[in-house]
């Protein structure tokens, strides 16, 4: 044995100077990487621009000798451009140029997409509004410095959306709450509950000594009931305590909404919404006539905005509804060359965009003369000031669908006496151009109906069996043989680590399938679906990690009642005890795995569901990117090239698909190929209701490990409050439409885990045998959990009822008064016409299309600072400036001057 502790201690001593010799490694390299990011800083901050230019020339240059080894002799931007084009300028055909100015040109490409890319993010767009606050003579490292913090610290600097100011202070909710769990955790632990089970259960004492263990008070009954009721108590009290911060929390909440949005003035507050609209009209124009004239409204219509029914050309005629995706493209396109923000040297030439515009125009109308394209039903009735729309509303719900048609037009199915009955309908929908799917629209209703109540639940619960068999394979192949013979050390196993992370590994992938599932279930509103994958998403994670909680509980030998029977001779106390003891051994090894558990979700769910859903998608495509560019492949009937040269085609076809060349690529498509993640509210609201009702089912079990697994819930809200707020950013892009809707999923949801604590009190009654019949309980827990999910939510109706009887449905609009909604477009840059690819189209290719005429009165339905009247997306509003003059106000500025 001196010999084993000997060796022992020479190990630890080894470890520890391993250990310190790795720490100061780092900590070297630490200051070595501050000491050059502040040099960098420092450079950057003098003349931006410069650098940014000798940042890209370096990229570039390193770029050119890597390749230059694989001989693909590709030279430097201007190199690649010349290249391009004959002596006289013209552009040469594709069969005249060579491979290695076709991969310079790519390379070119692929670095203007990225920076567009980049140049969307939110914190990089703050950053850059932060920059041009600073005047250029005031501009230093120090400065620059300070502006970066200010833009990771000042809400009032960043874009950040309703959604996500509410997600930020839900995070901090939930840091308050893991407080109090963690200090009720505290406050209910007893650290010597279990000092008898050591004694009680070892072998190597005596009788004497076992029977003295069994009856000392520490590790006794006595014990574990003062715990028990303990526990029954806090229960009870925590829940009522977190249910009114629960209430407390939502009304605050609902009080930050109404200033929101009595502050801030956006498109919803301006439209209507119109739904029964007859399929065949399609004009703009005619529609808003009609509108004034059959609701009496003159000159309180902004404009009207049609939802076309584009998936239609899928399910109806064959054809593939990315063709209209693909104009949109070939207008941003047009305008970015036009703009300035892709040189010419990068983009097609002039004629060859002008050819393709001109093939999109003729594509088009015949979609639209044909029939083919028609509207969805739907569209949106935009009034010019808040008033109107409040009014209009409240003097009408409906319109005739007789006062759509003009004399002389024959409505269809007129003879039925049914038809002429119907009505269009007129509602308020909470709704931004940004939060409507435009390409989704137009499902039949039957269809909605059958994927959402049929085909939705038929897959969920297919995953969750899938989960459940995959699951129930490891716990019985690997984990239940150690259980079953009471050896432990089964997490330390490597074989099983791997296989264990492989498991939570195939529920991420499952999270991933659902989540396309619920896109595809034709929703309209992109709010319904985030709320709609929030709620599936929960559901899914809850029952699976429930499953594997109940695995873990039903081991052979536990014991769920405490009490001892009434009467019991010696010997049999004697057998009971120890069988007790067992028990209540292998419910303290349950709480463990219960931390481990928790554990891996954290570190799975978490960290390798964000990298997965927001690091590995940008990093994926920019590797994929260039892999289907920059490798070139000769087969020469080799079937390993052969299948890397087939890779390259399925790659490029996901991520190239619209491609007008077979091997150049334009900055459009290496823009959407490069394209930021968007920030995903239902994913980050999930993580928020699964780990703290995790971290509840230990106040169902008789263990010491709840401080512990309620510390780690308290660091995991801590850090993940910090993560995203301060660093994620700087990854996201824009979301798609940022609104309160996945907070509302979420708060309801809330419900569903607080709901938790109270049947613990009915299960430890059942434990202390102050209820006899194990049906009884569960019947009774049942109608607990349902009773305080009651009263949750019953508390949250109360509350949103008494706020919505205070608001009036006008912002604030002080002494100016409402500004209307053009001030609206110009201010978020958005509208429902520069957000609607099909008016877009219209607008640019056909506006007086006989049948389909767009509005082309005095008003202006385009932002009055976007040079171009193109498509508008979330976070390129600069792209909508001259490049010049961005450049200008942005990055040389100059300080005012003295008046």
């Amino acid at each position: 044995q001196g010999c084993e502790i000997s060796d022992f201690n020479i190990m630890i001593t080894l470890y520890m100077f391993l250990l310190a010799m790795a720490t100061t490694i780092f900590a070297v390299a630490v200051l070595v990487g501050l000491i050059v990011f502040y040099r960098m800083v420092r450079n950057f901050a003098r003349d931006p621009m410069q650098n940014i230019n000798k940042l890209q020339n370096g990229v570039e240059t390193t770029m050119k000798s890597v390749w230059s080894r694989r001989s693909f002799g590709i030279g430097t931007k201007g190199d690649a451009a010349r290249a391009l084009l004959h002596d006289d300028g013209s552009p040469l055909d594709n069969r005249d140029i060579s491979p290695r100015c076709i991969q310079a040109h790519n390379r070119d490409v692929i670095l203007r997409g990225l920076k567009l890319s980049l140049m969307s993010s939110i914190k990089v767009s703050s950053m850059r509004d932060t920059y041009m606050l600073t005047p250029t003579r005031s501009r230093s490292c120090w400065r620059f410095l300070c502006g970066v913090l200010r833009t990771c610290f000042d809400d009032s600097m960043a874009d950040l959306g309703l959604g996500l100011q509410l997600f930020f202070r839900s995070q901090l909710f939930l840091i308050l709450v893991s407080a109090l769990v963690f200090a009720a955790a505290s406050i209910q632990q007893d650290d010597n509950m279990f000092e008898g089970l050591t004694v009680a259960l070892d072998c190597h004492h005596n009788h004497a000594n076992i029977t003295a263990g069994l009856a000392s008070d520490f590790g006794s009954l006595q014990g574990y009931m003062r715990y028990s009721k303990r526990t029954q108590i806090m229960c009870l009290v925590l829940w009522l305590v977190l249910v009114l911060m629960a209430w407390a929390f939502h009304f605050m909440q609902l009080e930050f909404v109404e200033s929101f949005d009595k502050s801030l003035h956006s498109s919803e507050d301006y439209t209507l919404r119109l739904d029964g609209l007859p399929p065949e009209l399609t004009s703009e124009k005619k529609l808003k006539r009609l509108l004034e004239e059959s609701l009496h409204i003159r000159g309180r219509v902004y404009g009207v905005s049609i939802c076309y029914n584009i998936i239609a050309l899928e399910k109806e005629h064959g054809l593939d509804p990315d063709c209209i995706e693909e104009m949109v493209d070939h207008i941003v396109a047009w305008d970015d060359r036009l703009t300035g923000w892709v040189e010419e040297a990068l983009s097609a030439p002039w004629e060859e965009l002008r050819q393709t515009l001109e093939d999109d125009r003729r594509r088009l109308e015949e979609l639209l003369c044909s029939g083919k394209l028609r509207a969805s039903g739907t569209a949106f009735m935009v009034c010019r000031t808040q008033y109107d729309a409040m009014r209009i509303l409240g003097e009408h719900r409906g319109i005739s669908l007789d006062a759509f048609h003009e004399d002389g037009e024959n409505p269809p199915d007129g003879s039925n006496p049914k038809t002429r009955l119907k009505f269009v309908s007129l509602s308020k929908d909470d709704v931004e151009p940004a939060g409507w799917n435009w390409f989704r629209i137009g499902l039949p209703k039957s269809v909605r109906l059958r994927k959402r109540f049929l085909e939705l639940p038929r897959r969920m619960l297919v995953y969750i069996g899938i989960y459940a068999a995959v699951a129930q394979w490891f716990y019985s192949a690997m984990i239940k043989p150690w259980q079953d013979h009471f050896i432990q050390g089964a997490d330390s196993v490597l074989t099983i680590k791997v296989v264990s992370k492989l498991v939570l590994l195939c529920n991420i992938a499952i999270q991933t399938l659902l989540m396309i599932d619920v896109e595809n279930a034709g929703f309209e509103r992109v709010a319904v679906t985030d709320r709609v994958t929030l709620v599936w998403n929960c559901a899914l994670l809850l029952v699976t990690n429930f499953y594997i909680i109940m695995q873990d509980c039903l081991r052979e030998g536990i014991i769920w009642v405490l009490a001892a029977p009434a009467a019991m001779d010696p010997d049999t106390m004697w057998k009971w005890k120890r069988t007790f003891f067992q028990g209540v051994r292998i419910e303290k090894d349950v709480g463990q795995s219960l931390v481990s558990t928790l554990t891996e979700q954290i570190m799975m769910l978490y960290v390798v569901g964000e990298m997965a859903n927001v690091l590995l998608p940008v990093i994926f495509k920019y590797l994929a990117i260039r892999f289907i560019v920059y490798f070139r492949v000769e087969t020469e009937g080799n079937r390993f090239l052969a299948a890397i040269q087939s890779l390259q085609r399925r790659v490029r076809a996901l991520l190239l698909t619209r491609s007008p060349h077979s091997e150049q690529i334009t900055v459009r498509e290496a823009e959407k190929a490069q394209i930021l993640v968007p920030l995903l509210l239902w994913l980050e609201f999930t993580y928020i209701v699964i780990f703290p009702a995790l971290a509840f089912v230990t106040f169902y079990l008789l263990t010491d490990e709840t401080r512990s697994i309620c510390a780690w819930l308290f660091g995991f809200s801590v850090i993940f409050f910090i993560w995203q707020r301060y660093v994620m950013l700087w990854l996201y892009g824009k979301s798609t439409y940022d609104s309160h809707d996945s907070y509302d999923a979420f708060i309801r949801l809330w419900g569903v885990v607080l709901s938790m604590l109270p049947p613990a009190s009915i299960w430890w009654a059942y434990r202390l045998r102050q209820l006899l019949e194990w049906p009884f309980a569960v019947l009774t827990m049942s109608l607990v959990y349902l009773s305080s999910l009651l009263v949750y939510q019953l508390g949250l109706f109360l509350i949103e009822k008494y706020k919505g009887q205070r608001d009036n449905g006008l912002d604030n609009f002080g002494e100016g008064g409402d500004p209307g909604y053009k001030t609206v477009m110009r201010d978020s840059g958005m509208s429902w016409w520069n957000m609607n690819p099909m008016y877009v189209l219209k607008q640019r290719h056909c506006p007086d299309l006989p049948g389909h005429e767009v509005q082309n009165d005095e008003e202006n339905y385009w932002p009055d600072n976007h040079v171009t009247q193109g498509f508008f997306e979330l976070g390129k509003e600069f792209k909508h400036m001259m490049y010049d003059e961005f450049m200008e106000n942005y990055w040389q500025r100059r300080p005012p001057q003295p008046s």
